[in-house]
């Protein structure tokens, strides 16, 4: 496998991972560096979105991966456009789905009774109304952020890194992603 470098991290560009049999899967990424780590992360978890790509490593080990990058972007190139061109090229057999920047398509999939009463166990005593997810967001005795800050946070989102922002406002990372994904301070969501 090859060695992560500094001088990846912010490029943007189009990847690929490789194993030794030739299996491949493509993507693309704003920060080749994190986007590599999340890949290694989640496969070494068993957490990977690509079942196929999982399988392999889970199969072979992550010692039989390679990450390349196939292609850096240049300003004004559209990411998705070189990804799915070389979607099409190399047909990647890791790939879920053949389009660029879509997730596996799972509409129609019928569910087991034995799965769907999983989900269903799972989900036994779980509180998840939006109501109560208000509530939850306006009464944290925990925030460090007043609800001031987060409405910069959520303007600010949309044109800084979340790295850049939680230290900005001496914060982890986990919590502008929280925000942004409307996991906490949901109340404020309305204002904005």
């Amino acid at each position: 496998m090859l060695i992560s470098h500094v001088r990846y991290k912010g490029m943007k560009c189009i990847y690929k991972i490789e194993s030794c049999s030739g299996k491949m899967y493509i993507g693309s990424s704003v920060n080749y560096y994190t986007r590599k780590h999340m890949h290694l992360w989640k496969l070494n978890n068993n957490k990977h979105h690509s079942q196929y790509l999982q399988r392999h490593v889970n199969k072979y080990g992550i010692e039989d991966l390679e990450f390349k990058i196939l292609y850096i972007i240049q300003e004004g190139d559209n990411i998705v456009d070189y990804e799915q061109y070389l979607i099409n090229y190399y047909q990647p057999v890791f790939n879920m789905n053949p389009i660029a920047h879509r997730p596996p398509n799972h509409t129609g999939r019928k569910l087991s009774k034995e799965h769907k009463a999983k989900i269903a166990k799972g989900n036994l005593g779980r509180i998840n109304t939006t109501q109560f997810k208000l509530s939850q967001s306006k009464d944290s005795k925990r925030r460090k952020l007043v609800d001031s800050q987060v409405l910069e946070i959520i303007k600010l989102i949309y044109t800084m890194s979340q790295t850049e922002i939680a230290k900005l406002y001496n914060v982890d990372q986990g919590t502008i992603s929280n925000i942004k994904n409307k996991k906490t301070y949901l109340h404020l969501w309305d204002i904005v």
